[in-house]
């Protein structure tokens, strides 16, 4: 009795030690980051999303219509919200949704995309089958015209053997990514309001007058 206690004494020591410099690693990881975070210029973030993994943090500035990603072993990069192009839900590297600048955003939102799909296909299996269907990656993809990474993609939900679709995890991590997407949308129709309608010049005025003239003949 007493000499299985001191073997799990002495093996949670063990495990404490072989993870010391791991743990020692992620905190000063993390340290960077927030540093870094606290050096971009005219940024104070108002939400906050940390990918599980701590790899990647994305962040929203709606006061100075800006947002971040900052990554581990990188610069964070900062992009202003007309820079926004387009944004994509994906489940397991295939695309749900996207949504571009200028086009209809209406429809469903993501939670209807990402979960009713799954729904609808949980409803036809049985319960052996139910089991078989597996999430292993949820993640939003942000197109931007930054031409340095114009691509960059957030992750949501990462496990390598995967989870039931309707498992706590799953859900939760469909809520957040439902969210964000949706704020994302609201940027991208912000972005196209804010596009100003382009006004002939006088010389374009004058050579639509005289093409209306000659039909007119």
């Amino acid at each position: 009795m007493i000499g299985g206690f001191v073997f799990l004494i002495i093996l949670g020591i063990t495990t404490y030690i072989f993870c010391l410099p791991f743990i020692l690693r992620n905190a000063s990881r993390r340290k960077a980051m927030e540093r870094q975070i606290a050096s971009l210029p005219a940024f104070q973030p108002a939400i906050r999303f940390d990918q599980p993994d701590e790899k990647r943090v994305l962040l929203l500035d709606p006061a100075s219509s800006q947002l971040a990603v900052t990554t581990a072993n990188g610069q964070p990069r900062l992009y202003g919200f007309d820079q926004l192009v387009a944004v994509d839900v994906e489940r397991d590297g295939m695309s749900l949704q996207k949504t571009n600048r200028g086009s209809q955003m209406l429809g469903a939102a993501v939670g209807g995309a990402l979960l009713g799909p799954v729904g609808l296909l949980l409803g036809g299996l049985t319960g052996s089958k139910r089991q078989e269907e597996r999430v292993k990656r949820l993640s939003l993809k942000l197109f931007t015209s930054d031409l340095h990474t114009p691509v960059t993609e957030v992750i949501f939900f990462d496990s390598v053997s995967g989870d039931r679709p309707d498992s706590e995890a799953v859900k939760q991590a469909a809520a957040q990514l439902d969210e964000w997407h949706g704020r994302f949308r609201t940027i991208l129709q912000g972005n196209e309001r804010a596009t100003p309608a382009v006004s002939p010049t006088p010389e374009q005025a004058n050579t639509f007058g005289r093409r209306r003239d000659l039909l007119a003949q």
